[in-house]
């Protein structure tokens, strides 16, 4: 049995009251095969000028401190690439290419880390560097967000857990040392 899209539509519009033709269908399937499909990643890595320059040092395992300076390495890949980024503005007249905004957040204080404007086609990595709570206890989650200027419902959100992330750093540590002795 076939699964695709189409076959949704079908049995979901057909069985309801409202009835659709073929082409109909088929200009469903058209417009929604164009919404993007944003595959969207985040992590969160500790933020050294020096490690900067030196993109192999970035391999090591490197250790968050609270009130320390950090980068929020996000990814984003458009599965469906092969449309346009397009949208019609009919308020204003126009075609744009659609933009999006990363914002960086401490929901527990209430405080803004990082808001950045971005347009892609393909993939885009952007780091984003951002000073850390002074406390984790207080703080033990950051909000990555991805919110599209263009599209309503495609919003996606990422929490990154700082403080699952220092104790296991620190975990590490423990065991590190009691190799060494």
């Amino acid at each position: 049995e076939s699964r695709g899209l189409g076959d949704v539509y079908k049995r979901q519009v057909h069985g309801g009251e409202l009835r659709l033709e073929e082409y109909q269908i088929s200009e469903v399937e058209q417009f929604v095969a164009k919404i993007p499909d944003i595959s969207f990643r985040a992590s969160i890595r500790n933020f050294n000028a020096e490690q900067e320059e030196n993109e192999a040092e970035e391999t090591k395992e490197q250790h968050l401190e609270e009130g320390g300076e950090a980068k929020v390495v996000v990814n984003l890949r458009r599965e469906n690439a092969k449309f346009p980024l397009r949208v019609d503005m009919r308020q204003l007249g126009k075609t744009k290419d659609a933009s999006w905004w990363l914002v960086v957040a401490d929901e527990t204080k209430q405080t803004l880390l990082s808001l950045k404007k971005i347009f892609f086609k393909d993939k885009l990595r952007r780091d984003i560097q951002i000073s850390l709570p002074t406390n984790f206890e207080e703080s033990p989650k950051l909000t990555v967000m991805l919110i599209s200027d263009s599209y309503i419902g495609l919003d996606q959100i990422i929490y990154l857990n700082i403080l699952k992330r220092r104790k296991a750093d620190e975990e590490s540590e423990t065991k590190q040392s009691r190799r060494y002795i």
